[in-house]
């Protein structure tokens, strides 16, 4: 379906031809327009030329924008919101694949509908998996109380995911390292996570 622009309003009404007159005929085409009236910029009206019983409103919210939100420690480089997700806790959780020449590391601030709070806790992985250039938070996602971070680049660009669980602290404790276990130099494992629920895939 599709939809045509009024350029014929200039006034109050809502019918006519001075609001439909634009050729949008045909069953799969809408007529859109928003008059000259009060919350104008936020609310469109639709409408079926060909069907006088399609009509209806269209309102449009805007996001309210908040503060920035900074690491503790910039670095030049840092890509700080590579990847971004909100949990079931309201937290934004953001990754920097480029922090500390591409080790990585995620960050997790507080959040409410107004504003971000500072940083709640850093997610590094286990000094036993640290390596240079593995790009640990190049991805991420979020089910539950479950955390995955990707680590595309790790061991040769083989790739690895770590799993974190939420504590009753709030933070994000460590579960286990996913790897690939047929996996070879190149393959990125860890490139793109989705979960849902139980589930985890991982590409």
């Amino acid at each position: 379906e599709s939809l045509r622009i009024s350029d014929n309003l200039d006034n109050q009404s809502l019918t006519g031809s001075t609001v439909f007159n634009n050729d949008a005929i045909g069953p799969e085409n809408y007529l859109v327009f928003s008059p000259k009236i009060e919350h104008s910029n936020t609310t469109f009206y639709y409408y079926n030329p060909s069907n006088n019983s399609i009509y209806g409103i269209i309102e449009v919210i805007p996001y309210e924008k908040s503060n920035f939100i900074e690491p503790p420690n910039p670095q030049s480089e840092q890509k700080l919101g590579f990847s971004i997700a909100i949990n079931d806790y309201e937290q934004v959780i953001a990754g920097s694949p480029g922090y500390n020449s591409l080790g990585g590391s995620v960050y997790v601030f507080e959040h409410n509908k107004t504003y971000i709070n500072p940083l709640h806790n850093t997610i590094e992985p286990p000094n036993e998996f640290k390596n240079d250039s593995m790009q640990f938070g190049a991805s991420l996602t979020v089910g539950g109380d479950f955390l995955a971070v990707g680590a595309p680049n790790d061991s040769n660009f083989t790739g690895s995911v770590f799993i974190y669980k939420k504590q009753g602290d709030g933070s994000y404790g460590f579960l286990q390292r996913l790897i690939d276990q047929n996996g070879i130099p190149g393959d990125i494992y860890g490139y793109s996570l989705i979960m849902s629920e139980s589930t985890l895939v991982v590409a």
